[in-house]
C-alpha cells in the first residue's frame, strides 16, 4: 500500500490527537491544528478511504491507546477532550474514533 501525503498527514495528526486525548502531551501550540483535524474528520469520517483508516488504526495499535478501557469510557473521554479542544461537541467524531479504537483492539 502506497502512503500518500494526505494519509501521512492524517497519520501524524492522529498521533498528536491520541497523545492529547490520553493526556500524554498538552501542547497549546498544537491545539489549533488539532481543531482543524477534528473539523476535517467531522466532514469526512463517513467517506474516509481504507488507507487512511488503516493508518489511523495502525497508529492506535502502535501507541497502545485505551488498551483496557471500556468503549463507553473511551467515547466519554473523546467527547470531553474534543469539546475542550474545539469548544464544540462532535459526537460523530467521538463515536467514529471509538469504533476505530475498538477495531484496533481486535
Amino acid at each position: 500500500m502506497k502512503i500518500t501525503p494526505s494519509v501521512q498527514s492524517t497519520s501524524s495528526m492522529n498521533h498528536f490527537f491520541l497523545k492529547t486525548i490520553t493526556g500524554e502531551i498538552d501542547y497549546e501550540v498544537i491545539n489549533n491544528e488539532l481543531t482543524h483535524y477534528i473539523d476535517a474528520i467531522a466532514e469526512r469520517y463517513y467517506t474516509m478511504n481504507r488507507e487512511t483508516k488503516t493508518e489511523i488504526i495502525k497508529g492506535i495499535k502502535q501507541g497502545n491507546y485505551f488498551k483496557d478501557v471500556p468503549s463507553d469510557e473511551i467515547e466519554d473521554s473523546l467527547n470531553k477532550a474534543i469539546e475542550r479542544l474545539t469548544g464544540k461537541k462532535y459526537p460523530g467524531v467521538a463515536h467514529y474514533y471509538t469504533f476505530l479504537i475498538e477495531s484496533a483492539k481486535d
